[in-house]
């Protein structure tokens, strides 16, 4: 799997996959401030508060598990996965950005700023 599958997937998982907020006042132990509304950690912290399987996260992310990710997004983003995006229109954005090394040891950095503008 590319690292570009990588981040689309990481960015679906943000859209259909609310997590529930254990600290809401700094980071909680995977890389998450709600407060903040930014996580900032690698593939394999993200994947493991989101799944919480370490093998099935591993053979996911495979070599990218350890690249560092940034995600970043706002109030309306927090609201929409609250209401399970059911109530729009929402003014949500996300921006996300993976760091790595990739397959052949290149330094790459990839950021999907992504958009979400629900219409009800």
């Amino acid at each position: 799997m590319g690292i570009l599958s990588v981040v689309l997937l990481v960015s679906i998982f943000t859209f259909i996959v609310p997590v529930n907020a254990a600290n809401t006042n700094g980071f909680d132990e995977y890389g998450y401030n709600r407060k903040a509304r930014i996580f900032v950690g690698t593939g394999m912290s993200w994947c493991m508060g989101k799944v919480g399987d370490q093998a099935w996260c591993e053979n996911y992310l495979g070599i990218y598990a350890n690249d560092k990710l940034v995600m970043k997004w706002n109030a309306e983003w927090d609201r929409g996965n609250a209401e399970n995006w059911a109530n729009g229109p929402y003014g949500a954005w996300t921006d996300n950005e993976w760091k790595g090394s990739g397959r052949f040891g290149r330094n790459l950095a990839l950021q999907v700023p992504v958009g979400r503008v629900m219409r009800s």
